[in-house]
């Protein structure tokens, strides 16, 4: 599962978030090539900079600038993984992840949702996100529920996938 609420390029020189790009769409080119990587329906969407989404950025060259060959290479391989279903029963739009402020994180309450059905499934995070290994990550399954606390893995590169089918579900 590719995390796209971890896309936040803010502050990132165009060096920099080349290289954070190249070093994400290694990652993912190689787990596409053992494993299944789902991504959200809705992943062009994510915000990355201030009033600014992922497609712009990767279609359009926009502002926060990344090299051409980094923004179409990331745009093929996140265009090739599969969306994961928006309409299962229970599955969250908001998240708190250890605890902070609820927030919209589509793949990380899918990945969520995954962990209270039994069934393990990483979330692959952009480079520069800090987020590594077990994390709380608190929802509910709809209005009504109470919060429901599940663990879930994040893992930043290609290494880091090997470990997640090694790992039990933590709920």
């Amino acid at each position: 599962m590719v995390d796209e609420s971890s896309f936040d390029f803010r502050g990132l020189t165009e060096e920099a978030l080349t290289d954070a790009m190249d070093a994400f769409n290694d990652a993912l080119e190689e787990l596409r090539e053992t494993r299944t990587v789902n991504v959200s329906p809705w992943w062009f969407d994510a915000e990355c900079a201030e009033g600014r989404d992922l497609h712009e950025v990767l279609y359009e060259g926009g502002t926060p600038k990344a090299g051409r060959d980094a923004r179409l290479r990331m745009a093929r391989l996140m265009d090739r993984c599969p969306s994961w279903d928006p309409d299962l029963p229970g599955l969250p739009d908001e998240v708190s992840v250890n605890g902070a402020e609820p927030c919209l994180a589509l793949s990380v309450g899918h990945s969520w949702w995954h962990a209270g059905n039994g069934h393990s499934v990483g979330c692959l995070v952009f480079t520069v996100s800090r987020r590594r290994g077990w994390h709380s990550v608190t929802a509910r399954e709809d209005k009504t529920s109470e919060h429901i606390e599940r663990d879930v893995f994040f893992f930043g590169g290609a290494a880091g996938a090997a470990g997640v089918l090694a790992l039990a579900v933590r709920s």
